[in-house]
């Protein structure tokens, strides 16, 4: 058991860290709209009702929360509170798994581990609005997502990455020179084999924006 437990601890201890982040985002399931995720689900009906980006109410960021929020109505057949905060903690989720993924490749295991515990601390926070279905924390989630697709080496997960990296702009404009210096680092830190021109990188950056 002690010999099976050290040679997967690696995994054991995502299994603790996810259903740590679980059971402390839980509480939030039931809680009612606040007036941002008010505004992004009607807003949301509005586009499933066959109305434009805009048409409801005008806002000064790209309609990605609001293609978030009319998936939900999508998926689950109504965009209410618990169908937001249920996509919501699976977004999260995989935000905490990206992230474990991420700093267990670049630090040894004690430094992954605790980061990535405090990482899941800081996403309950209220006042970081890690409970609530924000721009920021999909941003968030997006970018950790691309980074662990470039730094995996995977040849299709590469390919995939600057779509991912392109979709946070769909969220949070103002990440711009976020976005704009991971392209910059991945196309001088790119191997040969997967390695990507910096015009293809910034054409998969720019086609989630082209398309919306």
């Amino acid at each position: 058991l002690f010999l099976f437990i050290k040679a997967n601890s690696n995994r054991l201890w995502l299994i603790v860290l996810l259903a740590f982040h679980l059971l402390t985002q839980l509480p939030y399931l039931t809680k009612p709209f606040n007036v941002d995720e008010a505004q992004y689900a009607f807003k949301a009906m509005r586009l499933l009702g066959g109305y434009g980006f805009y048409s409801a109410s005008w806002d000064n960021k790209l309609p990605g929360i609001d293609i978030i929020f009319a998936l939900t109505g999508i998926i689950f057949g109504q965009i209410s509170p618990f169908a937001v905060r249920l996509l919501t903690l699976f977004v999260t989720t995989i935000t905490v798994w990206s992230f474990f993924l991420i700093v267990s490749k670049l630090f040894r295991s004690r430094i992954s581990l605790v980061s990535s515990f405090l990482f899941a601390i800081f996403l309950v926070d209220p006042g970081v609005q890690g409970n609530m279905a924000s721009t920021e924390i999909f941003a968030v989630s997006f970018l950790l997502m691309s980074i662990w697709c470039f730094i995996s080496q995977k040849k299709l997960l590469t390919k995939i990455a600057p779509f991912l990296l392109g979709a946070i702009l769909l969220f949070r404009p103002t990440m711009i020179f976020t976005v704009a210096v991971t392209i910059v680092l991945i196309n001088k830190t790119q191997t040969p084999k997967i390695k990507q021109s910096f015009w293809s990188l910034f054409g998969k950056v720019a086609l989630p924006l082209v398309i919306v």
